[in-house]
């Protein structure tokens, strides 16, 4: 899974590609183990999705600063 999440992140163009993949493989993680819980697994996957894309605006902020 890893070296998925690692391609994906070396895709963005993002200077620390290992760092997103991380963060990615993190919150990945967490809606997985979500999904069992109080909440449904469509609500885990919408925030998952909108953490996600919060995560990846800030790797590319960061690779242009």
């Amino acid at each position: 899974m890893r070296r998925s999440f690692l391609q994906l992140a070396a895709d963005t163009g993002v200077a620390d590609s290992e760092a997103l993949a991380d963060a990615l493989i993190v919150l990945y993680d967490g809606a997985f183990a979500t999904t069992g819980a109080a909440e449904s697994a469509r609500t885990a996957a919408m925030t998952a999705k909108r953490i996600a894309r919060l995560t990846l605006a800030a790797a590319k902020a960061s690779s242009s600063a």
